[in-house]
């Protein structure tokens, strides 16, 4: 009879420790799927960070290539602007001479009419 209370008392304590076993077993489960979970979502943060370097790198380039484009477009307005000055400096020059040329020619009409 003795042997039989042990016997049951040893059965209810293998069936506790087994219960608890398996809780642990099903905790650890979760734990898993969740570190799982984790890592994935690590994952696809990692991955959407290296789109976004991508993307900026891009746009780096992009801009630098605007940035040099608009330089040039500056300094052909400036070469423009100096060309124009150039050539009404050549056009004030030409109505001097005109002004010069009309003056001589009266001078020697009026020079003639004398």
């Amino acid at each position: 009879a003795g042997e039989l209370a042990l016997g049951k008392e040893f059965s209810a304590e293998a069936e506790e420790l087994h219960a608890q076993a398996a809780e642990k077993t099903s905790e650890s489960e979760i734990a898993t799927a969740k570190a799982r979970d984790d890592f994935a979502a690590s994952e696809a943060l990692l991955t959407q960070a290296e789109e976004d370097r991508a993307a900026e790198l891009i746009d780096e380039e992009k801009s630098a290539a605007a940035f040099e484009e608009s330089s040039t477009a500056e300094e052909l307005a400036i070469e423009a602007e100096e060309r124009v000055a150039e050539y009404e400096a050549i056009v004030i020059k030409n109505e001097g001479q005109s002004l010069n040329d009309g003056e001589s020619l009266a001078q020697t009409e009026v020079g003639a009419l004398e």
